[in-house]
């Protein structure tokens, strides 16, 4: 009951990102229409969920490392990342966890990235400081992966792991290193939710 909930819950989420998108599309055309630009036809449904619907990712799971320490990412989670064959995982930079991104939530930050200067000093030594400790994975077909064991060691992940969701990213954390909250708390929801913009 509980994943065909998830699963409800993922596909739910992935239409209605799917029709925001599209609404997006026909007001996007409508406006260049108006200056006598003609529009190009819109993307097929599938087409949009191959190239991944990019979060949001919400919620906190609790799950065991099996025997061979591997992860298994939620398949809520998976659905609306596009299922990617691939994830990176990498030491958080604010927090004493992991975290774990899509190619699709990385791209633009690529992308950025590639305009800037080849071989700036300050910019390839910051490069090498968080891409070089960062791991590139391949997702099993039960949604797992094998996050190396350095990293592992950093996060102090050992039997169990809390994911939680923020919305285009994953964090990793030990249980030790950050309990799970009993219930909600509306003055934290408030306040994030401030700071968010919301």
């Amino acid at each position: 009951m509980y994943s065909l909930r998830n699963s409800l819950h993922a596909n739910m989420l992935r239409d209605k990102i799917i029709y925001q998108q599209r609404l997006f599309l026909v007001d996007r055309c409508l406006e260049m229409s108006e200056y006598g630009v003609a529009c190009q036809p819109m993307e097929t449904e599938s087409k949009v969920i191959a190239d991944g619907v990019d979060g949001p990712l919400a919620g906190t799971f609790e799950h065991a490392l099996d025997p061979k320490r591997r992860i298994t990412i939620p398949s809520v989670w998976r659905e609306v990342m596009g299922s990617p064959a691939y994830l990176y995982v990498m030491a958080d930079p604010n927090d004493p966890c992991l975290t774990i991104l899509s190619p699709a939530a990385l791209r633009p930050r690529l992308q950025r990235l590639r305009q800037q200067t080849l071989f700036d000093e300050g910019q390839s030594e910051a490069l090498r400081d968080f891409f070089a400790e960062a791991e590139y994975l391949a997702v099993d077909v039960q949604g797992r992966i094998r996050i190396g064991d350095e990293l592992l060691a950093l996060a102090q992940l050992d039997e169990v792991v809390l994911l939680r969701g923020l919305g285009v990213r994953i964090q990793v954390w030990s249980p030790k290193m950050r309990a799970r909250r009993k219930g909600v708390d509306p003055a934290v929801v408030a306040a994030a939710a401030k700071v968010l913009g919301f």
